[in-house]
């Protein structure tokens, strides 16, 4: 293991379990869940259950997409599925290279205190395609350790780990550059330390090929932004921004950038209800030189932001913040908030003109109304993640409802996809996704990760697949047919498979 500090540097047989993408989808299908008992039957569902070696309940709590290139340089994607803080993380093949993964366990890290876990491993997960020279790589948040560990594909024994002073939390919250920005002097991943600074909090920038994190602090420093008890970096999501030159010609209302390719964060501060909004670059030739840019900030309600993706569905050219409320929320308003950059004006550049989330500004996707849904108490909202799982080139918004009522179980919970369109997100174009014979509590949804399959291969399209944390039932789903327009099984094969051109 390489250890480098900051002062050095940083249920039973899978037919009862089955998902289904939707009522409809199935009564169209002419097939019934006990028609896939399998993975030999082509089943377009997976359940991957607890392990042997996972000895308390919670797994599925945490899921996040892992891809990039194996060390014989093919594109793959793995699944990793923890349980939350002080747990392990277990991944899964799903896709490799042309085929469908054997949606077994691949590796594992932090299973036993055997490979030096420490207390508060598994508080964050997130897959990056690359670190310190080695590929495909997991990120790990150790937060009462106030560290990071990250271990990859190509060098599956090595752990790279990244400490923060004592008491900041850092590795509480991970996202990961995006890959286009995945450049040595731009970092690979950006990692929340909501407990510094009195918990006013901070953002770190990790560097791709290792090193001292670097902290933001021009986040928590803009004048208005945060005070003490914010909490700042408690979650963060990260997308692509276009370059400075053609922000400055295409989007006149975006403030003025030194570096000429920035990308988006959006950071909660939940001690105040607030997303803020910025812009993160790093001079190419000066990996000292980080310039971080506060947008906007925009308030809500007790639990706003708690749920965070972001990315360019409208196709504008400009990424959209998408921000949901927490499940365990009071009076969950069963909803997401959306924000697009390109209508940043609407806001008003920095913090001192805060605006409040029911501005005009932010437009609203409400829980979709589908036959035999009940969106009542589902806590639609508290997961989030962005994908293309129809294949038809617009990436799909994936919402969670883990408190949501399914065949009569309280709690059994749900998976929403909701079309994107050239005009954002479309509502009335949505796919509901279950477990097929659900229990109480299930809370299916709890969290969400969208796997990229079919990448990386000419000829072939492009196309994501939803996996849902199911932490009651201590699973983890993946469903290979989301139900969405066409995508839906007429013959029991997996949707993925019929994505080749």
């Amino acid at each position: 293991m390489k250890v480098l500090t900051p002062m050095s540097f940083f249920r039973t047989a899978f037919g009862s379990v089955l998902g289904t993408a939707s009522a409809a989808a199935f009564a169209v299908a002419g097939c019934t869940p006990s028609t896939f008992v399998d993975l030999a039957d082509e089943a377009p569902v997976e359940a991957l259950n607890r392990p042997d070696a996972f000895n308390r309940s919670g797994f599925g709590a945490t899921v996040a997409a892992v891809e990039g290139r194996l060390g014989n340089g093919e594109p793959s994607t793995r699944l990793a599925v923890g349980g939350g803080t002080d747990t392990g993380t277990w991944l899964y093949n799903i896709w490799n290279s042309d085929a469908v993964g054997t949606f077994r366990i691949s590796s594992s890290a932090c299973e036993t205190r055997a490979d030096d876990c420490v207390t508060g491993t598994g508080s964050a997960l997130v897959g990056i395609p690359r670190y310190a020279d080695q590929g495909t790589c997991i990120v790990m948040g150790e937060a009462a350790a106030n560290q990071v560990r990250v271990k990859c594909e190509t060098e599956p024994t090595t752990m790279f780990t990244s400490n923060s002073p004592a008491g900041f939390e850092f590795g509480t919250s991970l996202a990961a550059v995006p890959e286009a920005f995945t450049m040595a002097t731009r970092g690979s991943v950006l990692v929340g330390a909501p407990g510094a600074a009195t918990e006013r909090g901070t953002v770190f920038r990790v560097p791709l090929a290792g090193g001292m994190p670097q902290e933001l602090t021009e986040i928590a420093e803009t004048v208005g932004v945060v005070g003490a008890g914010a909490r700042l970096g408690q979650f963060i999501t990260a997308a692509g921004l276009p370059e400075a030159t053609t922000l400055a010609s295409d989007f006149p209302a975006f403030p003025s950038l030194a570096v000429l390719t920035p990308y988006l964060a959006a950071i909660t501060a939940p001690g105040q209800d607030r997303v803020v909004i910025t812009a993160i670059g790093v001079d190419p030739l000066d990996p000292t030189d980080i310039d971080a840019v506060v947008l906007a900030c925009i308030d809500g309600a007790a639990g706003f932001g708690q749920a965070l993706t972001a990315g360019d569905v409208d196709g504008d050219g400009m990424p959209e913040v998408y921000i949901g409320f927490g499940e365990s929320t009071v009076d969950h308003p069963n909803l997401v908030h959306v924000f697009d950059l390109a209508d940043l004006s609407t806001l008003g550049a920095g913090c001192t003109d805060t605006t409040n989330a029911d501005d005009p500004g932010l437009s609203i996707v409400d829980c979709p109304t589908l036959d035999g849904v009940d969106c009542t108490n589902a806590s639609f909202g508290a997961s989030l993640a962005l994908g293309d799982v129809d294949a038809d080139g617009r990436a799909d918004l994936m919402v969670g409802a883990p408190r949501m009522t399914v065949d009569g179980k309280p709690a059994a919970g749900g998976v929403f996809v909701v079309a994107g369109s050239t005009s954002g997100i479309d509502a009335t174009r949505s796919a509901f996704m279950q477990i097929s014979n659900p229990s109480g509590d299930d809370r299916l949804g709890a969290s969400l990760a969208a796997l990229r399959t079919h990448y990386g291969i000419p000829g072939v399209t492009e196309r994501y697949e939803v996996a849902a944390g199911a932490p009651g039932a201590n699973a983890a789903f993946v469903f290979l047919c989301s139900g969405l327009g066409d995508d839906v099984s007429t013959t029991g094969s997996r949707c993925l498979e019929l994505a080749a051109e």
